[in-house]
Order: structure tokens, then C-alpha cells, then sequence
């Protein structure tokens, strides 16, 4: 019996109540607890219909929720406690465009998509009278009703007609507002009822007067369609969301509406609702992602309270006098405040407590030149001619001590890196000579004065950029993506040299944690590519576990947070961000200066994080706030429909949660993991290789999985799983035929050799109808393409390896609606033997597809799905197949004596749905086959005797429903399904 778990699909309507939010996803609505992300509780509210809208009587405790024909009125205790309240569904005649509840709350009303308000009794839920304007004929895209004390305005966006406001009682029209070009996407009333805030095709915004109709106000921003707006903060400022996946929030004074502050929510593509809690000053919205995004208006703590020249700070810090063209060459923050050194060596100290500035020192031997570092409260300064100097303050920022240390190892000095650890402190010093060594210092923590010192051979064209200590190993990261290793126990042996498939320097290295063997290292490059590195130090050998690269920008550092989350920062163009990468959005951000910009990111997430910039010549320090709420409530998939799906199938990645992947139109694959108990899923990673939208993506083992698209690419994947978190690596991309490649890889499939879990044979078949098929292998990491050909001239969907018991068939499924065969036994340099692929040791060398062995017609049009049941007693096999026919078919191949195979249609069912079957998947030990289609039907049908006997549908809530895996829950008679389209939904064969 099938079980519903989870549903993540787009998010059509939020709203705040009390400490709640209330969000829709599908014919659902989940209650949470913004204040900490918890959820509370998921309802069922319709049968089949999503929830568009929710209105809230706060004095009854009554939630309105309408969407699409359907409506109900439910109490709010009801959905914080019941599963379902599907019996209070009732259904109109007509689109359900807005609804509210009366000012007396005896009625509700209802904006249907003709510009009509259905008055409905709460009690009994009848019409008791339908109020229209005389004459008007509008079809309306949106709509809205304002309730006020004295009377009701409808506000109707019309698709060509503007937007017309009437009174519900008089059913007079008071205005015709037109101003937008197409239909009108969201219109608003103000809380004082005074405005009005539209949107349309035209990308605008516009504020109109609700007394007068005229135009007061005119806003362009976004880059693509507005899909909602409210007033908030009495009425002087106004959010939109959009299909550009932003959040604006936008200023409305002296009847000029300005752009405030932009918020990047959402992945790809739509943000459809959007409601403001005006007490705490933050926004949630739901967008096409299935995300729920919590936006903080006016982020708590966030102060750049210091933005000072140094014309300006001589002015406030006795003892320094500013020189013309003297600039801030050095800064370094402490829990007491910063401590900064000018270009003339003039040294002084901002207290943060008590807001002052102190001249410290002066010291000409750092005119012109000097490089910062700093550790709990000892700051060093470093100038071009081996001289380093310290100063250790007290917690209130007294000194303490100041030492000098000559650097006699070094003829010159050019770079100064620290590395920060629990018990020292470590400064990594270079020389611009090639002969000089690379020089490292011990320091205890508080101490001035170094305790250990390491001289090392630096390696040729060596210029050093970050640096990490871990295991008496020094890690160097370099230009030319170049990492070394040194060992501080044997500072003759030569470096382990690591490179990065990268463009860039390396621009932070960070140590975090080590398995039984080896070490993981996170790594950035400042091309946007960061990497995961595995070291074992034992054999001196490396392994990049995973790579991926941002969507733009340059990256300076990463940092795991005490969720798992993994934070990547750097700089797109003059802005500073942190952007949580594990769940696609962007934390914080900070417009910071141009490419030789001066900064430093001080403190740690888990505590406080203060960057410090130059910009300008002046002197910037912004405290960046911790978000007093979680950055979302929920973080759904991808912005588009998901394309396909694959577990994991063997392997847990932990005792209740299992692998999966996903690909989808955004071009993007996601790993993710899902609970097999409570079907909640937790994102891992977005994999940004692919340049198309993906057609295929499927584990092929415990370790690899490949994902193909369009200009054909195709992918091959390696997974690692020893460490605290799974880890992805692109290991090989297939060759493309051409240049500019213009095909799309539709399937692929692979046979493993015998006892072999890295080399196989794969399939591939295209959209202009040609069939190649290749070689992997492990060991050289190469494709060898060994058959190439083609059908005809039709696009092909499916493509399966057949190892019958002496010979190896080719299974092709075109848009034809035929099942076509090939015996291509004779042209694989590889043996079949008792369904098994052999290595004869053959040279390998590309042949021609021959004619195909077996054709049979079984759908009428192209067989969108299949799967295969092998039976090796029998030498036969038979293929279950969905189809753009709507059907199902059982087709048996028997294997003949004379090598040839016979086909037969088992079963039929040309009425097995009432749209395409989009995906086949054999379950329960093969006596049970799971059809999905577009009209967004589960349907489970048992196949034990040949034939097609429907034992359970299912309505699944995810629209173009495209996609679906299975795997068998070990240890359980159950089986985890996931489905894909428009969202994603879990369910539990049981």
C-alpha cells in the first residue's frame, strides 16, 4: 500500500500568524515555527487542487485557504494538529482568483477569474448572493479584495484591460487604472486603503492613488516578471517578488518609489509568494523550488559603524598627523577593536568599547611597505627587509610588550602568511630570491617571540597565497593552482606537490577532519573553483575527492557551520558575499571596492565576523550580523523539473539515510539524501558541470554515477563516502563528435566486466537515432568508442544491455513505438559467458553497428520508459514499457537455438493512463510494476501471471510528473519511492 511522506514542490502562498508561518506546497499547508525552523505540522487541505491563497481571521482563529475551484475554512488549531481536513473541501464554478473574510467575519468573499465575488455563509457554505459590475466582461490574471471598515474594494487585474476597482456593495466601478502594457500579474491594496501597487508583463511597478486614480509612481528593477506585492511598515514601503528570483524591498516617499535592498531567495526561476511579519521586520517567500525563504528586513546587528579616512581619524586621535597620499597598508580586528599601520609607519588602535582612536607608534622602517597579521592579542608587522615586529596587548587593549625579531635567514622578504591553531600560532615567511628558504615561526599563543623556527627548499616559481598546518605538515597554497606539502619533521625531504584543475591561485586551505588513512583538506581558488583534497601523508599520496565551481565570482575562503552547511565567500565585481552553498543562497553582502581592494574577514560564523576594508581611502568595518532566524524553513530542489532520478542503490550513506540524485532542466545535479522514516531531505550538493538541461542521471554502482544532456555530454562520476559528508568528483566527460556539438544523449546504460566494479562496456543513443557503444577503462580513465551506427532517422528514448546466456543483445526503445534488438556479440572485444562480459584481452578498435536482429511493434507512438526483467533460466528476457500512447506493454524476447530471439506482447494496455506513461519501474521483487504519468497518477499494477492488473493509484501532487526511482529498504519489506517533475514526492510501498 502506498504511503505518502513528503512533498517539496513550488510554494504558491505564505503568511504570517503569531510566532507561526503557514506556507502551501501542493494541495498542503505546513506550519512552522519561524523563530527556529521547526516544523510543526503538514495538513491536507485539498484533494487534488494547490493552495493558491490563505487569509486569516486572527480573532476566530479561521484560516480562508482557496486555490484553484476549491475552498475551505478550517481552524487554525486544526492545522497545527490533524494530518488531513479533506472534508471541508467545498468547489465553485469558477477560478478562485482572492478571498477574505467579512469585516464582521458573517461572509466570505470570493474574486473569481470573471470578475465576480461569490458572498458565501461560513455556517452552511452557500452562496448567498454573487455581486458583479453591470456590462463589464473582463477576464481577470489577478485579483484582490480589500476589506475596510465601511466598505469592500475589488481590485481586478484584468489580461488586456487594465485593472478595474469597484465597491462590492454598490457594484459601481470607481476606476479603470491603465498604465501597464499586457496583463496584470498582482495588484494591492495599501492597509490604509488610501494606494494601490500593480504589476504586469510590462516588468514595472506602479503606485496608484486610490481616490483620484492617478498615477503617482512609476518603478522598473527586475529583470523578468512580478509575481506579488504587499505594503508593509505602515505603508511606506513596498516588497515584490519575481520570476528573476529576487526580493525587493522598495522605499515609497513624497510619491517616489526607490529601490531599497535586493535579495537573492531563489534558484533559477519564479518566487511566487511573499508575506512581511511587521513586528520583527522580516519576510518569508515560496518559490518555484519548493524553497521557504526567511528574509531579515533589518538584519539584527549589523552595524558598519566605523567608515573613516584617515584625514578624519587624525582629526579624533591625538599624536598622528595625516601626510598627503598617506594610506592604510595594514589592519588586523581583535575583540577589543583593530589595530591599523599607514604607509608612513605610523601605528594606531581604535577601541571599540568606548569608540576612541590612540596613537601607538611610529616607526619609519616601515615606510612604504608593510604586511599585518594577527593572533588573539599579538599583532605583527613585517616590512621588506627581514624585520618583523610585535605588540601584545592586554584584553582592554593596553600593550604590553613590543619585540623586534630579524628575520637573518632572509635576504629580503615579500610575504607574510599565519596560520591559526588551538595551541600555536604560525607565521609562514617568504623571499622574493629563489634561494632564500621558506621560513616558518612557531609561536605559543599571546607570545611575541617565536618558539620553533623551520626553514624549508622553496620550490621553483613558488609564490605563496595561503597557508595550513595539520599533522606537523605544512600546506603552502600557490599560484598556478599549486598546493605543497612539507614535512616539519624532515625539513630536507622535498614537498608533496598537489595541482588543482583550476585557473587560479589558490586563496585558502582549511584542514577538517581525518579518516583511518586520510586527511581532508577544503581548498579555493580564486577562479571560483573550490575543492575537497584527500592526503595521505604515510604514502605521500593525494586524491581530489570533490570539485565545483560558483556560478560567478572570484573565492577567497570556505568554512563548514555548526549545521553542516558549507559557506563559500568571496567577490562578485565590488561585492563582498557569503554564500551557503549546501542550500544555494547567499547569506550576506557588502559592496567592497575594486580588484586591488584591501580587506580581511576576521572571527568565525559561530561567533562574530567582522570585515574590515578599504575602499575609497577610507576605512570601512562592518560587523556581520548572525541571522536571529534560520536562513529558511525549508529548503527544497531545483528551480525546474527535475528530468530524472537515481539512489543509491546498495550502500547507506547513513542508517536511515540514503543516497540519491537528481538532474534537471536548470542543468544542474543535486546530491541529496532522503530519511526512509520521515521521506525529509537534506541537499549535499549542486553540481554545475553540465551547460544543458540533463536528460539522464543514474548510479551506476556504489561509487560512480553518470549524468548525460544535450551538446552531448556526458558525464562519469565518482563518489566518496569515507568521510562525515559524501563528496563528488567529475572523474571523465565523453568526447563529442563535433566541434559544436548539437545532439542530445537521451540513455545510456553500462555491463560491468566479470569481477570488475570500474571497467565496463556503456550504450549511448542520441536524438538523431545513432547508437554508439564504448569502452571504459579505470585505469587509464579513458573512453574507447568500439560500435558506432544508427536506427533510422528517428529519435531514440531508451537503451538496455541484455547478457543472455552465450550472447550479448542491444535493447533499443525509439520514438517509433517499436522495441528493436541487435546481437552484438561478435563485435565487443569481450567474451559472454552464463550472462556474464569477459576480457578476452582483445585489441580494442571501433566496428560498424550491424542490421538489428528483432523488431516488434508495441507502441503507437515513442516509448518514453522501460525496464527489464532477465530471466537466465530460460535465456529470455521481457521489457515493460510506457509509452507517448498512454500504454503499457509486457513484451517477452526467447532466445533461439539458431541465435535468433522471438517477441511477443504479453500484455496490453492501451488505456493504462490518460496521458504519456513517463517512467517504468519494476518493484517488490519484480511481481509489481510502478507507471507514472503526466496526469500525475501513480499507478501500481501486478504483473505475476504476464498481465496488467491495476492494485493501487495514487494522485501525486507533482506536476509534468517525469521521473521515478526505487529502492528496497534493507532489513524491511518496504520500498522508498521518489518521484519527479515539477518537485519532488516521497512515497512507501508497504
Amino acid at each position: 500500500m502506498l504511503q505518502k511522506l513528503n512533498h517539496v514542490g513550488p510554494s504558491l502562498a505564505v503568511k504570517f500568524y503569531e510566532k507561526w508561518c503557514l506556507c502551501s506546497q501542493g494541495p498542503f499547508i505546513e506550519v512552522f515555527d519561524y523563530s527556529n525552523g521547526s516544523s510543526i505540522n503538514r495538513c491536507h487541505i485539498f484533494h487534488r487542487n494547490k493552495v493558491h491563497g490563505i487569509s486569516i481571521d486572527k480573532t476566530s482563529g479561521n484560516v480562508l485557504v482557496y486555490g484553484s475551484r476549491s475552498f475551505s475554512i478550517v481552524n487554525i488549531n486544526d492545522l497545527f494538529s490533524k494530518s488531513e481536513v479533506l472534508d471541508q473541501e467545498k468547489m465553485t464554478g469558477e477560478w478562485i482568483m482572492s478571498g477574505e473574510f467579512s469585516f464582521n467575519k458573517e461572509e466570505i468573499y470570493l474574486l473569481t477569474s470573471y470578475n465576480r465575488v461569490l458572498i458565501i455563509d461560513p455556517d452552511n457554505f452557500t452562496v448567498k448572493s454573487t455581486h458583479f459590475v453591470e456590462g463589464e466582461r473582463s477576464i481577470l490574471y489577478s485579483g484582490s479584495i480589500k476589506v475596510l471598515r465601511h466598505k469592500v474594494l475589488v481590485n481586478a487585474g484584468t489580461i488586456m484591460n487594465g485593472i478595474i476597482v469597484w465597491e462590492l456593495d454598490s457594484k459601481k466601478k470607481i476606476h479603470t487604472l491603465r498604465g501597464h502594457e499586457g496583463s496584470i500579474f498582482y495588484v494591492t491594496t495599501s492597509n490604509n486603503g488610501k494606494l494601490l501597487a500593480s504589476c504586469s508583463d510590462d516588468r514595472s511597478i506602479i503606485i496608484w492613488d486610490m481616490v483620484s486614480g492617478k498615477l503617482l509612481s512609476r518603478a522598473w528593477g527586475h529583470t523578468a516578471r512580478i509575481w506579488n506585492l504587499k505594503f508593509f511598515n505602515d505603508d511606506t514601503q513596498l516588497i515584490s517578488v519575481s520570476e528573476d528570483c529576487t526580493c525587493r524591498v522598495w522605499n515609497y516617499k513624497n510619491d517616489e518609489l526607490t529601490i531599497k535592498d535586493i535579495f537573492e531567495s531563489h534558484l533559477t526561476k519564479n518566487v511566487w509568494g511573499v508575506d512581511v511579519e511587521e513586528t520583527n521586520l522580516i519576510a518569508i517567500s515560496g518559490g518555484n523550488d519548493g524553497r521557504l525563504k526567511v528574509t531579515e528586513l533589518v538584519p539584527h546587528n549589523r552595524s558598519c559603524n566605523i567608515e573613516l579616512s584617515l584625514e578624519s581619524i587624525s582629526e579624533q586621535c591625538d599624536g598622528f598627523i595625516h601626510k598627503a597620499n598617506e594610506i592604510v597598508k595594514g589592519f588586523h580586528w581583535f575583540d577589543f577593536g583593530l589595530v591599523l599601520i599607514t604607509s608612513e609607519g605610523n601605528i594606531l588602535e581604535y577601541l571599540q568599547n568606548i569608540e576612541e582612536w590612540k596613537f601607538l607608534d611610529y616607526d619609519d622602517r616601515f615606510f612604504s611597505f608593510s604586511i599585518t597579521q594577527g593572533n588573539e592579542n599579538t599583532i605583527f608587522f613585517m616590512n621588506n627587509k627581514c624585520l618583523l615586529t610585535s605588540f601584545k596587548f592586554d584584553k582592554f587593549g593596553s600593550v604590553l610588550q613590543k619585540v623586534d625579531y630579524e628575520l637573518e635567514l632572509l635576504t629580503k622578504t615579500v610575504n607574510c602568511l599565519s596560520v591559526r591553531h588551538t595551541a600555536h600560532f604560525y607565521l609562514i615567511i617568504e623571499s622574493p630570491n629563489p634561494r632564500d628558504p621558506l621560513l616558518m615561526l612557531k609561536f605559543n599563543h599571546g607570545s611575541c617571540a617565536p618558539t620553533e623556527r623551520y626553514t624549508f627548499s622553496k620550490p621553483e616559481n613558488m609564490i605563496s597565497s595561503c597557508a595550513e598546518v595539520h599533522n606537523n605538515r605544512l600546506l603552502v597554497g600557490a599560484r598556478f593552482s599549486l598546493a605543497f606539502i612539507f614535512d616539519l619533521a624532515s625539513e630536507t625531504k622535498p614537498p608533496i606537490v598537489v595541482k588543482t584543475q583550476a585557473a587560479d591561485a589558490i586563496t585558502s586551505i582549511n584542514y577538517l577532519e581525518t579518516t583511518e588513512n586520510d586527511a581532508l583538506f577544503s581548498m579555493t581558488n580564486r577562479d571560483g573553483t573550490y575543492f575537497f583534497v584527500a592526503v595521505d601523508f604515510r604514502s605521500s599520496v593525494y586524491k581530489t575527492i570533490h570539485a565545483n565551481k560558483i556560478s560567478r565570482g572570484f573565492l577567497e575562503g570556505s568554512f563548514y557551520d555548526s549545521n553542516d552547511d558549507f559557506f563559500v565567500y568571496g567577490f562578485k565585481s565590488n561585492l563582498f558575499h557569503i554564500y551557503n552553498e549546501s542550500q544555494q543562497y547567499e547569506v550576506f553582502s557588502q559592496p567592497c571596492g575594486g580588484a586591488h581592494r584591501q580587506w580581511k574577514l576576521f572571527g568565525s560564523q559561530e561567533q562574530q565576523q567582522v570585515l574590515c576594508f578599504v575602499k575609497n581611502s577610507t576605512l570601512n568595518i562592518t560587523k556581520i550580523p548572525k541571522g536571529k532566524y534560520p536562513g529558511a524553513l525549508k529548503n527544497g530542489t531545483h528551480g525546474r523539473e527535475i528530468r530524472d532520478i537515481s539512489f543509491r542503490k546498495r550502500s547507506n550513506y547513513c542508517k536511515e539515510n540514503l543516497l540519491f540524485i537528481t538532474g534537471s532542466e536548470d542543468t544542474t545535479v543535486k546530491l541529496s539524501s532522503i530519511n526512509s522514516e520521515t521521506g525529509a531531505i537534506q541537499n549535499f550538493w549542486t553540481l554545475k558541470s553540465h551547460v544543458s538541461g540533463l536528460q539522464r542521471c543514474k548510479f551506476i554502482c556504489d561509487n560512480f554515477f553518470i549524468t548525460c544532456s544535450a551538446r552531448e555530454e556526458l558525464f562519469l562520476w565518482e563518489l566518496n563516502d569515507q568521510f562525515s559528508h559524501p563528496y563528488v568528483n567529475l572523474k571523465q566527460k565523453l568526447i563529442p563528435s563535433m566541434n559544436n556539438p548539437d545532439l542530445r544523449i537521451m540513455d545510456f546504460d553500462v555491463l560491468f566486466l566479470n569481477g570488475d566494479t570500474c571497467d565496463f562496456i556503456m550504450a549511448t543513443v542520441y536524438s538523431d537515432s545513432s547508437v554508439k557503444v564504448w569502452h571504459y577503462f579505470n585505469e587509464q580513465n579513458s573512453f574507447t568508442l568500439i560500435i558506432d551506427g544508427r536506427y533510422e532517422t528517428c529519435c531514440i528514448w531508451n537503451v538496455a544491455f541484455i547478457p543472455l546466456q552465450n550472447c550479448l543483445k542491444l535493447l533499443i526503445a525509439p520514438t517509433d513505438g517499436h522495441l528493436i534488438t541487435w546481437d552484438i556479440t561478435n563485435s565487443v572485444p569481450f567474451e559472454i559467458r552464463n550472462n556474464e562480459l569477459f576480457d578476452r584481452g582483445l585489441k580494442l578498435e571501433t566496428k560498424q553497428l550491424q542490421n538489428w536482429s528483432e523488431k516488434i511493434l508495441v507502441h503507437t507512438a515513442g516509448i518514453k520508459s522501460l525496464d527489464v526483467k532477465l530471466d537466465k533460466s530460460s535465456d529470455s528476457f521481457k521489457v515493460y514499457s510506457g509509452g507517448d500512447d498512454n500504454a503499457v506493454a509486457i513484451t517477452k524476447f526467447t532466445n533461439n537455438d539458431n541465435y535468433t530471439m522471438k517477441a511477443e506482447i504479453l500484455d496490453h494496455d492501451s488505456y493504462a493512463a490518460s496521458s504519456t506513461v513517463t517512467s517504468v519501474n519494476l518493484l517488490d521483487n519484480d511481481t509489481k510494476l510502478l507507471a507514472t504519468s503526466v496526469d500525475q497518477v501513480i499507478r501500481i499494477r501486478d504483473i505475476t501471471n504476464d498481465k496488467l492488473k491495476i492494485t493501487e493509484s495514487k494522485y501525486t501532487t507533482v506536476a509534468d510528473t517525469g521521473s521515478s526511482d526505487i529502492v528496497t529498504l534493507p532489513n524491511v519489506q518496504k520500498t522508498l519511492i521518489l518521484i519527479g517533475g515539477l518537485g519532488l514526492s516521497c512515497w512507501r510501498d508497504e
